[in-house]
């Protein structure tokens, strides 16, 4: 953590794929091509988080499902 606060969104849902963990953040990026959606929420969360010094990264859980962990400057 080194100073940081940390808040984590995970789901039960099918995961990502891992060659993707990285691109899911650009502009009009979707898994699933038939779902809902335009792609652009997680690249609109990273480029908010950006402008506030924070950070956001994607990844697999152990037991199934995505867990997505955000970090913060400290006040």
């Amino acid at each position: 953590r080194r100073g940081r606060e940390v808040v984590w969104v995970a789901d039960r849902g099918p995961g990502l794929p891992e060659d993707q963990t990285e691109s899911i953040f650009k502009p009009f990026v979707r898994l699933d091509a038939d779902a809902e959606g335009t792609g652009l929420g997680l690249a609109i969360v990273r480029r908010v988080l950006d402008g506030c010094g924070a950070t956001v990264s994607g990844a697999n859980r152990p037991d199934g499902g995505a867990v997505f962990t955000l970090r913060f400057r400290p006040g």
